[in-house]
């Protein structure tokens, strides 16, 4: 079974989406610069890639999963955005997310 999701993020105090599949509707801001995404359902962990990108000049993006519990799922993405000055700020990012389970 082959899984994605994809978005774009407008970073700032109230997070949103630009464009969105596959993700809850909310985004949860942690912080500057620091925010968590739920998937719409969990992604099979084991072959599973994420990739995150900053969406403004100068800005970087990094992005983790953590799967839970004996399934080996995943169902939440930490993004930390990163300013032009080096420093946590809300910039805007893109993500996507595969999972490729063959069983």
């Amino acid at each position: 079974m082959y899984q994605a999701a994809a978005a774009t993020v407008l970073g700032s105090t109230t997070p949103t989406f630009r464009r969105n599949q596959g993700f809850a509707a909310a985004i949860v801001r942690n912080g500057a610069g620091d925010y968590t995404l739920t998937l719409d359902e969990a992604f099979a962990a084991d072959e599973l890639n994420i990739q995150c990108t900053g969406a403004e000049v100068g800005a970087s993006a990094v992005c983790s999963g953590t799967a839970h519990g004996g399934t080996a799922t995943l169902t939440t993405i930490r993004v930390n955005t990163i300013g032009d000055g080096g420093t946590p700020a809300d910039v805007d990012f893109f993500i996507s997310v595969s999972a490729y389970d063959p069983d």
